[in-house]
């Protein structure tokens, strides 16, 4: 029951981020199963992945990781994933994503 309960957090987190962020989003990756989605931003096409993990963390204070983090190889600085974690309460998660949103606007 309890994982019942996570997973359709999990679901209505991701609808949640899909919608808000669609103007944005390049490409997503399959939910499979745990919690962490990967997205690709059409704003970080203009910026390195470090740059705009620090900018963003500086301006929002959302801090994400790309997913060249998690591997051997670096991603081409114009070509890379952002890691989302979905496990969050949907209202905390919902702020999160409006703020994320707001700043990638500012790129538009």
């Amino acid at each position: 029951e309890e994982m019942f309960a996570k997973e359709k957090v999990f679901l209505s987190n991701k609808e949640y981020l899909s919608k808000k962020l669609a103007p944005f989003l390049v490409g997503s990756t399959k939910m499979d199963g745990g919690f962490n989605y990967l997205v690709k931003l059409k704003p970080c096409r203009h910026l390195g992945e470090m740059d705009f993990c620090k900018d963003l963390l500086q301006k929002t204070g959302i801090a994400i990781f790309t997913e060249s983090g998690f591997t051997l190889t670096k991603a081409k600085e114009d070509d890379y994933w952002v890691r989302i974690s979905l496990a969050a309460p949907s209202d905390i998660f919902q702020k999160t994503i409006d703020r994320l949103y707001l700043y990638l606007w500012e790129f538009h």
